[in-house]
């Protein structure tokens, strides 16, 4: 959609971000576009950046210290820790922690020797088609479409082994991201941990 709408000859679709169901919207500013106020059409500032004023307000303040550009959410996962873990008294021990993606969620799941296991499943946010990850201060992953399919795909996978060698632990910082057209929308950051302990 264009923005009727325009700033300086601009449509605000080219200027601000689009809300994304689930944040937190900016207050009701009286502005409406096809009879949506535009509260429902973009991104509280909180999410981003404050664009050049726009030479439109709302109750005396301009649309750009309401709405944003460059708009960033942050995922659920942010600052969590995901582990796996194994352990025995003596032999090969292994333990490890994969992301998955499908077309519906994408989930951390840990495991190990001697384990359960734990899995921690979530959704991917709404109107986004593709995803990308970071591991620890490296270069991010090119651009993936989100699979098609509930078939989940390996994304990123971190381990650790011990055979009588006591504690061995593998630690990685992972930042995954969700936008569309090689822009991201969502971030988070977390902590997946394997560790494996074995005659110890």
């Amino acid at each position: 959609m264009t923005s009727a709408i325009q700033s300086k000859g601009v449509p605000l679709t080219s200027i601000l971000s689009p809300y994304q169901s689930g944040t937190t919207k900016q207050r009701t500013t009286g502005i409406q576009e096809a009879g949506v106020d535009i509260c429902n059409l973009y991104a509280n500032v909180i999410y981003g950046t404050e664009p050049a004023a726009t030479g439109i307000a709302s109750e005396s303040d301009g649309l750009e210290t309401l709405f944003c550009t460059g708009a960033n959410y942050s995922l659920p996962i942010n600052g969590q820790t995901y582990g796996g873990s194994g352990h025995a008294a003596s032999g090969l021990v292994t333990a490890s922690v994969v992301l998955n993606i499908n077309n519906t969620q994408y989930e951390f799941v840990g495991s190990g020797t001697g384990s359960p296991g734990n899995t921690w499943p979530y959704s991917i946010p709404s109107g986004v088609t593709q995803y990308a990850y970071k591991v620890n201060s490296g270069s991010m992953s090119a651009w993936t479409n989100i699979p098609s399919s509930g078939t989940f795909v390996l994304v990123n996978s971190i381990s650790a082994s011990s055979n009588n060698t006591g504690t061995k632990t593998n630690t990685q910082t992972l930042t995954l991201y969700f936008g569309n057209g090689g822009t991201a929308v969502y971030s988070g950051t977390c902590t997946m941990t394997a560790t494996a302990d074995s005659g110890a």
